[in-house]
């Protein structure tokens, strides 16, 4: 405003030879106004379109903490595959609907049949996978039936989270000469990690007692991949599926809408252990 009275001032005090000169002045000066306000009102605008996505954003994050207080200290069932929507809730003003959805970290990995006897062969990292990058999957056979064993491993793997691979050609490596398998595993990425998975092991626990192994490099060295699961499938159908921990993989989805529809949904992939007070890890956090 100051720049028009200037202008508006120059014009009154001009007159005679110059006054073409004030009008150029005061056309020069509306050149520079009119966009100049412009800009002020794009800017205006821009703020409160950032504004209304905040409060969309900040509400659909308040579902968020919601589905990770469910799992920690609410009623979700340890079942596996399961989806679960609550209704619907509002946060400053916008409608926020989450979802829960479990998958169980070894569907589509391992077959799902357990056997009245999977305790049979225990499996289970070796204390932990140790700073250098070595993994070992500890495999041991216990019949307290007192029956003979001849227990056949017929699938074998381990599932990693997000940000661990397995090392090529490490199953073969001469540092491990007791491998079950010195074959390359199937690597495929699945929920959010990565499956290494040997088929057709075809190796038998002839007594109880015996013991196995499976070792392997895993990259970043200097890391522990938290969260991992290592599993066995026997052939004997008395045994099936065994694994060495219960980890629950939860995916939250929360869709907070204001009243003009706009939408903004955020979605976090969780991690827990099955205490009575589980640990919750935060595997990955997306806008959409």
């Amino acid at each position: 405003m100051r720049i028009l009275q200037l202008c508006k001032q120059i014009g009154k005090q001009q007159s005679g030879q110059i006054l073409v000169i004030s009008m150029i002045v005061v056309m020069l000066c509306s050149l520079v106004i009119i966009p100049l306000l412009n800009f002020m009102g794009t800017g205006l605008k821009t703020v409160s379109v950032y504004q209304e996505n905040n409060e969309l954003l900040y509400a659909a994050d308040a579902g968020i903490q919601k589905g990770i207080w469910q799992i920690k200290y609410g009623d979700i069932p340890k079942v596996y595959d399961f989806t679960q929507t609550y209704p619907a809730e509002t946060v400053n003003g916008n409608n926020v609907v989450v979802t829960i959805d479990y998958v169980w970290v070894l569907s589509g990995i391992a077959d799902p049949v357990f056997g009245p006897h999977n305790d049979w062969i225990d499996v289970q990292t070796e204390g932990n996978p140790d700073i250098t990058g070595v993994y070992t999957i500890n495999l041991s056979y216990s019949d307290i039936s007192g029956n003979p064993g001849n227990k056949k491993v017929d699938k074998m793997g381990v599932w990693l989270p997000a940000g661990f691979d397995y090392v090529a050609g490490s199953a073969s490596d001469p540092a491990f000469p007791d491998n079950i398998k010195k074959t390359e595993p199937s690597v495929t990425r699945i929920h959010g990690g990565t499956s290494i998975k040997w088929t057709n092991v075809n190796y038998s626990f002839k007594n109880s007692g015996d013991v196995a192994y499976q070792k392997f490099r895993f990259t970043p060295v200097g890391e522990l991949p938290k969260g991992d699961i290592a599993w066995v499938q026997s052939l004997s159908s008395d045994i099936g599926l065994s694994w060495d921990k219960m980890i629950w993989n939860y995916t939250i989805t929360s869709v907070a809408t204001d009243n003009n529809g706009k939408t903004t949904t955020v979605v976090a992939h969780v991690s827990t252990d099955t205490g009575a007070t589980a640990n919750i890890a935060v595997i990955t956090y997306s806008i959409q």
